[in-house]
């Protein structure tokens, strides 16, 4: 059954003043309104998800975007929202997912600049996430960045011999020299997986997590040759003190401005590198 427009219409023209005027918690019972007309509204569900935001309430938040999300999942738009409120949970791995469903649906729009963008944010959220790194590979080889492609390569190669995968790790490491032949840590990864070794150092090797599985700031690399900063984030949420929770909402925020446009990667690294000591 349809709803009321009308009252609809009145509610959002509400909700957006109040937003204009950072009169949040007002903003959420117009939208609210609006949507007891038109629940299935993504202007409202994604508006009521950034009230939620400003007030704090982020499981709120997530739970209107994925409202949203599920209406449009070919919406790279707002699949990014649900992938940010994810981010602002400290949920690095699930915002990373949904970072390349967003990309595959710029893919799908033929935006390859905005599927770019949206992958290497998954790398940053998940340095893990063998989805984003394939796609990243893709992408690097379809614009003929081979070098970058080939990096790519070799941090799958990494995570899959960690995964015990080592015969896939060596094909990737094999496409790696195969993209970029004078790639300086292609090779000796691949005798050291050829030999049944232990795998040698190297700047994709600080991409991994600890022994016990935890990422640290340490891991946050910035590769020249790569073009990709990524950032690791502290992931032990369930035992974090007060400081370590609010360093990682400061971090969060901070890895999502490296790709937002002016941010420079280098300060960023500092910032956090200084942050591993306060």
């Amino acid at each position: 059954m349809a709803g009321n427009r009308r009252l609809y219409e009145t509610s959002m023209r509400r909700a957006e003043g109040l937003m204009r005027g950072a009169e949040w918690a007002e903003a959420i019972l117009a939208y609210n309104e609006a949507l007891s007309d038109y629940p299935k509204d993504l202007v409202a569900l994604t508006g009521l998800g950034k009230a939620y935001i400003e007030t704090e309430q982020h499981g709120k938040a997530l739970s209107a975007y994925r409202r949203a999300a599920s209406l449009a999942p070919d919406n790279p738009k707002v699949v990014v929202y649900l992938a940010q409120a994810l981010v602002r949970l400290g949920r690095w791995s699930e915002a990373a997912g949904i970072y390349v469903q967003a990309a595959n649906a710029c893919v799908q729009l033929a935006d390859q600049a905005a599927a770019l963008e949206l992958l290497q944010k998954a790398a940053l959220m998940d340095p893990q996430s063998l989805p984003a790194h394939r796609s990243l590979a893709d992408v690097y080889q379809r614009q003929g960045e081979t070098r970058k492609a080939a990096w790519q390569c070799l941090i799958l190669a990494r995570v899959l011999e960690r995964q015990g995968r080592r015969i896939q790790a060596l094909r990737q490491c094999t496409t790696a020299l195969e993209l970029d032949p004078h790639n300086p840590e292609a090779k000796t990864l691949l005798d050291a997986l050829q030999e049944g070794g232990e795998l040698p150092d190297g700047p994709t090797a600080r991409l991994q997590p600890d022994a016990e599985g935890r990422r640290t700031l340490e891991s946050f690399v910035v590769f020249e040759d790569i073009e990709l900063e990524t950032v690791a984030m502290l992931s032990d949420w369930g035992r974090s003190s007060p400081a370590d929770m609010a360093r990682e909402r400061a971090l969060a925020e901070m890895a999502e401005a490296v790709f937002a446009g002016d941010a420079d990667p280098h300060a960023v690294q500092g910032n956090l590198l200084l942050g591993q000591g306060a």
